[in-house]
């Protein structure tokens, strides 16, 4: 094998590094997506915050918790939770992209 090619070698596979590196990160974006992230946030972040509170809301009066309900308000704020969760997994995931 000619010299050049066995001093390219060494730069070939770190750039096939880098590219697997890119494409693991990516390919672990895309299956949290395919799991609805539910499966990453919600159960072990989302949870926890949601229930905290809602025991803040636990002694409002009962005309107020009443509205709270009807209005889905615990849905909405499981949401937004979970989308802030959401939002700093796939930031944290993008800094380690080597490329």
């Amino acid at each position: 094998m000619p010299a050049f090619i066995l001093a390219l070698l060494p730069l070939f596979f770190s750039a096939v590094r880098l590219f697997m590196m890119a494409n693991m990160i990516a390919f672990v974006l895309r299956l949290a997506v395919g799991l609805g992230l539910s499966f990453f946030v919600i159960e072990p972040i989302a949870d926890d915050l949601l229930n905290l509170l809602l025991m803040k809301i636990d002694g409002l009066p009962g005309d107020v918790a009443a509205w709270i309900g009807y209005l889905n308000i615990d849905r909405y704020l499981s949401l937004v939770i979970s989308a802030y969760a959401i939002q700093i997994t796939t930031n944290f995931f993008a800094r380690l992209s080597p490329v």
